[in-house]
């Protein structure tokens, strides 16, 4: 190991005595802490950590205060005594016990907090499987050194995963921003300047983060119920008093009065399948931003008193009385996503509103409430039934309107709206333009499909492959395009999510059919592939019909393994409440959810974007990386030599027959709407049909949360996480997928 430098120090320049070290640290002390020193200094190896967690560089400044000290210090080692005299004048030869050391110095450093590591990287430091917690107790008992284990105790942001609940968190002194999967803090144990913290889950009353006082922004997963309150988390401690941002995507609970103790909080966004209760929220006074996503509250009454309110996002499934909602006369911004309301006239005293959201309101009659708000700036109502806009003529400061797949006809309105500078009415029913003519500041418009009779219809037969006339009742006869493999006795159905053909289920029916007990059979849905694109709407029941007729047609009644993949599992879960009893043998659910989920922050941004890309391999290159992990991307491809895993995708995505915008919108429409409750999910258990649930840990699409939720209603017989795959984990790690499925199969 290379020895420090012995170079003379330069006024206003940091040492470069170390520069050259394997390790790039100075302490607050006259002398050089570098690994193979340790055992030198007579320090216990906790505090050389604290020490080197505090610092970095040393100064002149520092020099000053210290050399005043006129210690003498003996560390052993001639070369440290010859180092350490050219350093200050007052260094002579002495002994400093740990006490003193701690004490001397750190009291003579003045502004500590000016003296730490900021020059950082962040960076995971340790795989899933290294449990930090003994790693670092086998450490500090042995008093060995670890270059890691010094960059972990200097680092301000982490990435820790699988840590367990022993993790010295009180060396981390710089530690700012934390990601885990689960922490235990206690008084004692904790990174005393943590200000951000992502986990996967955490107690429902916040106990084994809430000694953290320094936090301010807070995302958890999961919220449940994981262990019993400790009293010190509940005396004496308060609620994070300086808390700002709270996110929690699944609350498991039915009210959320731990959330109402929180008192500083300006930012809250929380999703919960279960909470009904909101009083509690109405002590959050200082709150500026809402997103609540409650499909079964039932009273908003207690929002009415957060007066401070700029922000509103409410997401609910119930008919609710909304007149407590007047009050919020600062609201600036509004979402009412979904709402089942069918007259919003008591908001029309929000006259300060400048956005308002109102996307697949499918039971809003009217858009009359707006009339009065003069600064309304933005206005959607995408996938809602709203067919008049006349009330729009006072929003003369109205300059984005979003009317996407709306019964819209006439848009004579709009020249009453002088600022409009974005407009769209993709699929909508305007024949009339002409009043665009005075849309002068009109920027963006996208008018997809408005010229548009007929639907395009499906691509020649290929050569391989056969097609099954179906036919529902009130519904044009259209045709599904089929394939089958094998010719075992043990029939298996694929079934694949949006807007993607049966080719990404090659690596299953190419395994599984070259197997002599296995028939596979694949197809396209409607509105993508070899299949017709009927038109739409589209949804996951009627989808199912389609599977069920096509069973049908090739004599397939009894004993069929069904496996789905995202919207195909979606499918799949109303096709086995609809089929008859014995006809389905097993369900494997892959990348799903039971729907009414808020999808991951990527997909909401991603889908749409792409939709509206025209180069076609640069829309193949976005789907691709919804679809899988950058990592597995990046890796060269087993199948194509020379090609990364990113180009052979991207190849194969162009070799698929293009899909219509209409059939596309369609198939979004209905992986969107679907929903099965947990009521009827349990039909599923009383069928008695195994399941197997399958997620990768990495999925942009669908929250890996949505699996392990099903896997827990359905009572899974078998529930496998892929730790670090994408969504199509079937193709990511097709063989440990297949493996798993011929598994769970042969183990009925």
């Amino acid at each position: 190991m290379t020895p420090p430098s012995t170079t003379a120090m330069v006024p206003g320049r940091l040492i470069t005595t170390i520069q050259g070290a394997h390790v790039s640290l100075i302490t607050h002390a006259l002398f050089l802490i570098h690994p193979y020193l340790v055992n030198d200094c007579g320090l216990p190896l906790k505090d050389v950590l604290f020490l080197l967690s505090t610092c970095k560089y040393f100064s002149l400044v520092r020099l000053k205060h210290i050399s005043k000290m006129k210690l003498n210090i003996e560390l052993g080692s001639p070369l440290i005594r010859t180092v350490l005299q050219g350093l200050g004048p007052n260094v002579k030869s002495a002994f400093l016990d740990n006490a003193f050391w701690i004490e001397s110095v750190v009291a003579r450093v003045p502004n500590l907090d000016t003296y730490v590591y900021r020059d950082y990287e962040y960076k995971p430091l340790f795989s899933d499987t290294e449990h930090i917690g003994d790693f670092l107790r086998s450490f500090l008992s042995h008093h060995s050194c670890s270059q890691d284990v010094i960059h972990f105790v200097i680092l301000k942001r982490l990435d820790i995963r699988s840590a367990d609940c022993h993790v010295p968190w009180e060396l981390l002194v710089n530690l700012e921003q934390l990601k885990c999967d689960v922490v235990c803090f206690t008084p004692d144990c904790q990174p005393p300047k943590l200000r951000d913290l992502e986990v996967i889950a955490c107690n429902e009353d916040f106990s084994d983060i809430r000694c953290c006082r320094s936090l301010r922004n807070l995302k958890v997963n999961v919220v449940t119920v994981i262990c019993p309150v400790r009293n010190y988390a509940v005396d004496g401690l308060g609620e994070f008093p300086l808390l700002e941002h709270l996110n929690v995507y699944d609350w498991n609970l039915m009210n959320l009065k731990s959330i109402g103790y929180i008192e500083s909080l300006r930012f809250l966004e929380v999703e919960s399948e279960y909470a009904t209760n909101l009083s509690t929220l109405s002590n959050l006074q200082h709150l500026k931003e809402l997103n609540l996503i409650l499909p079964n509250a039932i009273d908003i009454s207690p929002l009415k008193s957060l007066t401070s309110l700029s922000n509103l996002f409410f997401v609910s499934h119930k008919h609710l009385d909304l007149s407590p909602l007047q009050h919020l006369i600062n609201l600036k911004c509004l979402g009412l996503n979904q709402t089942v309301q069918h007259d919003l006239t008591v908001l029309a005293a929000l006259v300060n509103l400048r956005e308002i959201d109102l996307s697949e309101a499918l039971k809003l009659n009217s858009i009359q409430f707006v009339a009065g708000m003069m600064q309304l700036e933005t206005l959607i109502l995408t996938q809602s039934v709203i067919s008049n806009l006349t009330p729009l003529k006072n929003c003369s400061q109205l300059k984005v309107l979003k009317l996407e797949e709306t019964a819209i006809s006439d848009i004579s309105t709009l020249k009453y709206l002088p600022q409009l500078e974005i407009l769209m009415l993709r699929s909508t029913m305007v024949s009339d333009l002409s009043a665009l003519e005075a849309l002068t500041t009109l920027v963006e418009l996208d008018k997809t499909e408005l010229e548009m009779a007929t639907h395009e219809s499906a691509p020649p037969t290929p050569s391989e492959g056969s097609y099954a006339n179906i036919s529902h009742p009130n519904q044009a006869p259209f045709k599904l395009w089929y394939k089958q493999f094998g010719t075992g006795p043990t029939k298996l159905l694929f079934v694949m999510g949006m807007n993607t053909t049966h080719r990404s289920w090659c690596y299953q029916y190419t395994y599984f059919s070259s197997l002599p007990e296995y028939t596979c059979l694949v197809f396209d849905n409607r509105g993508v592939g070899f299949s017709d694109a009927p038109p739409g709407p589209y949804t996951t029941p009627l989808m199912a019909l389609d599977t069920l007729s096509l069973l049908t047609h090739v004599g397939w009644t009894e004993g069929v393994h069904v496996v789905g993949s995202s919207m195909g599992g979606m499918i799949l879960q109303e096709l086995v409440l609809a089929a008859p009893d014995g006809l389905v043998a097993s369900l494997t659910l892959t990348s799903t959810n039971a729907g009414k989920v808020m999808p991951p922050f990527g997909s909401i941004l991603g889908i749409p974007k792409l939709m509206f890309t025209k180069d076609m391999r640069a829309k193949k290159v976005g789907v691709v990386a919804l679809n899988y992990s950058r990592e597995w991307l990046g890796q060269e491809s087993v199948d194509v030599k020379g090609k990364s895993n990113q180009e052979v995708r991207v190849d194969a995505l162009m070799e698929d027959p293009e899909q219509s915008v209409d059939a596309a919108n369609a198939q979004f429409s209905a992986a969107l709407k679907h929903y099965v409750s947990k009521e009827r999910l349990k039909g599923i258990v009383d069928k008695k049909v195994p399941v197997l649930v399958v997620t990768g840990t990495n999925d942009q699409l669908v929250n890996p949360s949505n699996s392990k939720y099903l896997a827990k209603v359905l009572e899974a017989k078998v529930y496998r996480e892929f730790e670090g795959a994408g969504h199509l984990v079937n193709v990511e790690c097709s063989q440990e997928y297949n493996a798993t499925l011929k598994s769970f199969i042969e183990g009925l």
